[in-house]
């Protein structure tokens, strides 16, 4: 779903998301280290309204560490 939703990649992005990474009230995730991060840019994935409301609820139940395992 959150592939879907977002377009990110599997392994290296969305598999990687901790709950510090979301920005709820941006409705966003950054990633600082991809592959263009040497170029000194950032990867910024935007939320769709039911992925945000899925990860607030995968933050709640894991509040550190990786939000899919």
């Amino acid at each position: 779903f959150a592939l879907e939703q977002t377009g990110a990649r599997p392994f290296s992005e969305l598999a990687r998301v901790t709950g510090d990474m979301v920005d709820f009230a941006a409705g966003s995730i950054t990633f600082k280290k991809h592959k263009n991060a040497k170029k000194g840019k950032r990867r910024v994935v935007y939320l769709t309204d039911a992925l945000a409301e899925l990860l607030r609820r995968l933050a709640a139940e894991r509040p550190t560490g990786l939000l899919f395992t």
